[in-house]
């Protein structure tokens, strides 16, 4: 199956496009409260406050993602990640305004969202039916593996260099991955239904 994985163009660069977009927005999740207390000067108490407007942004995902359907996945992957850069470069240069930096939250919370959904809904389609467990836990078992070692790093660098320049780097990441996502349904959207590991009928599809 490893191989299958690795042989197949769509797979790989799905595989390495989903694991650099989690990783951006992990670790952007993970640094928002030292970020408000580091770069914005919020006590904890505030700044826990404010992190409601993410989950705010989360309902809001889902509910975006739950009207869209099947229909909407694809688009989905490339438009969501610019929310979430808009709203993480807003979080950093506009946080000092409670207003903007709600709004930053928001944003973010609603591109994390409506990202991973989207992402985790062409897995669940389009992998072989009959090895969807085995085929989800490997392609999760790997971002994993990178994602670890990655958000180590960047919790390294926040301390060495502070918040902003990190929160700014993944901020193009993402934009980044949303130009490559975008290639990525005009080329591969239909090729990931297309390895030796599927069956005639067995790929269900988005297109």
């Amino acid at each position: 199956m490893a191989r299958t994985i690795a042989r197949s163009a769509a797979w790989r660069e799905y595989t390495v496009l989903d694991t650099l977009t989690t990783l951006a927005l992990s670790s952007v999740i993970l640094t928002l409260l030292p970020i408000m207390r580091e770069h914005l000067g919020m006590s904890p108490a505030r700044a826990a406050g404010f992190l409601a407007f993410s989950a705010l942004g989360s309902i809001i995902g889902g509910l975006l993602v739950a009207r869209a359907g099947t229909d909407g996945i694809h688009p989905s992957l490339s438009r969501a990640p610019v929310v979430a850069a808009i709203g993480t470069a807003a979080i950093s240069l506009l946080g000092h305004h409670p207003w903007l930096l709600a709004v930053g939250l928001i944003l973010f919370g609603l591109g994390f969202t409506v990202y991973l959904r989207s992402a985790g809904l062409i897995l669940q389609l389009r992998a072989p039916l009959r090895l969807l467990g085995t085929w989800s836990g490997l392609l999760d078992a790997v971002g994993r593996i990178f994602s670890a070692a990655a958000i180590l790093l960047t919790g390294l660098t926040f301390d060495l260099v502070g918040g902003l320049p990190v929160h700014l780097a993944f901020a193009v990441l993402l934009l980044l991955t949303a130009v490559r996502w975008a290639r990525f349904s005009r080329v591969h959207r239909d090729a990931l239904g297309n390895t030796p590991l599927h069956p005639a009928g067995d790929d269900v599809g988005t297109r």
